[in-house]
């Protein structure tokens, strides 16, 4: 076999081999791509027990910026990495309410509620409700 060939054949396995080798990386998940996160508003509950946090993802260039709000109890650090104290969580980056009616009742004003993706109705002992935002400035109870 001339000698031009036997390389080309050679840098055909190689970038076959790399390119299976990607494709598992990427359906594994060993690249770990990891989302930014900005705080853009914190309320402490009226016992000083929980924040809810408004904040904002940024999971990099193929996907749209995100908001979600998330409570923790006062006495932990905020960590965007732990999904399981997400309450609410909406695309794009519009201004989304939030308020303690009580100690255990926060209320979110999503400003669309067509971009919303995750919407919890309570979280540990605290019970959460809706009040949609709309251009006017007026809510609406639900």
């Amino acid at each position: 076999m001339p000698i031009i060939m036997k390389q080309s054949l050679t840098a055909g396995i190689v970038l076959a081999r790399a390119l299976v080798v990607s494709s598992l990386c990427l359906l594994t998940g060993c690249l770990d791509i990891k989302c930014g996160y900005e705080v853009l508003n914190e309320i402490v509950s009226p016992d000083n027990k929980y924040i809810a946090t408004v904040i904002k993802q940024d999971c990099g260039a193929t996907t749209s910026y995100s908001q979600a709000v998330v409570i923790r109890e006062k006495s932990s650090e905020f960590d965007g990495d732990n999904t399981k104290d997400y309450i609410f969580t909406m695309n794009g980056l519009l201004n989304i309410g939030i308020h303690w009616n009580n100690s255990r009742h926060l209320v979110i004003e999503p400003p669309d509620e067509n971009a919303i993706y995750l919407r919890r109705e309570s979280w540990r002992d605290i019970a959460v409700s809706y009040k949609p935002k709309y251009d006017d400035g007026h809510t609406s109870v639900r």
